[in-house]
C-alpha cells in the first residue's frame, strides 16, 4: 500500500539585518576661506552620504566639508541599505565653525612737514577686510576714509580699527601719535 503525502507549503520570509551607522564626531574647526575637512562614517551596509543643515557654514561634497562661514551645522549621515541590511538610522553630529583672528598692520607714518595739510594713511587686516581710521583729537586731524587733514596744531593719536564679521574676531587696533 502505498500512501500519498500531503505536500506541504512553507513560506520563509527573509528580513534584512539592521545596522547602525559609526559616525566619528567632527571636531570644531576655525573659519578658513576655502578651508575643508573630511567626514568619516561606516556601515555594514555600504557607502555613508552626509547632508549639512546649515550650506551658509558647510556645504558636503562626498566625504568632505567644505568651510563656508563661521557658525554651527548639523552634519547627518544616512546610509539607504541594500538587499542583505536595511536602511540605517540617520546619525547626526553638530560641528561648530569659530570665528577666525586677524591682525592689523598700519604702515609707519612719516613725520609731518611745515604746510602739508592731509596725507594718505595705509593699513591692512589679514583678513582683507576694511580698515577704518579713528583720530582722538578731531581739532587737531580729520579723517575722510583714508585721507588724514591737519586741521590745527597739537597732538592726535590716529588709529586703525577693524570690527570683523560674521567670519571674523575683531583685530586689535593698532594706533600711532602725531605731532
Amino acid at each position: 500500500m502505498i500512501y500519498a503525502t500531503p505536500s506541504v507549503t512553507t513560506t520563509f520570509v527573509v528580513s534584512p539585518k539592521n545596522q547602525i551607522i559609526t559616525f566619528v564626531k567632527p571636531s570644531p574647526h576655525v573659519y578658513t576661506p576655502g578651508g575643508s575637512f573630511g567626514l568619516a562614517a561606516t556601515a555594514p551596509g555600504g557607502t555613508v552620504s552626509f547632508s549639512s543643515s546649515n550650506t551658509n557654514v558647510i556645504s558636503i561634497s562626498g566625504n568632505i566639508a567644505n568651510i563656508i562661514g563661521a557658525g554651527n551645522s548639523i552634519i547627518t549621515a544616512t546610509q539607504g541599505g541594500n538587499t542583505n541590511y536595511a536602511p540605517a538610522p540617520p546619525l547626526q553630529r553638530t560641528v561648530t565653525i569659530t570665528k577666525a583672528s586677524q591682525t592689523i598692520a598700519f604702515q609707519p607714518l612719516s613725520p609731518l612737514l611745515l604746510g602739508e595739510s592731509s596725507f594718505t594713511l595705509e593699513a591692512t587686516a589679514t583678513s582683507g577686510l576694511t580698515v577704518h581710521f579713528v583720530s582722538s583729537n578731531t581739532n587737531v586731524i580729520s579723517i575722510a576714509v583714508t585721507t588724514a587733514n591737519i586741521i590745527g596744531k597739537g597732538t592726535a593719536t590716529l588709529t586703525a580699527v577693524q570690527i570683523g564679521d560674521d567670519n571674523w574676531k575683531p583685530a586689535k587696533s593698532i594706533s600711532q601719535k602725531v605731532k
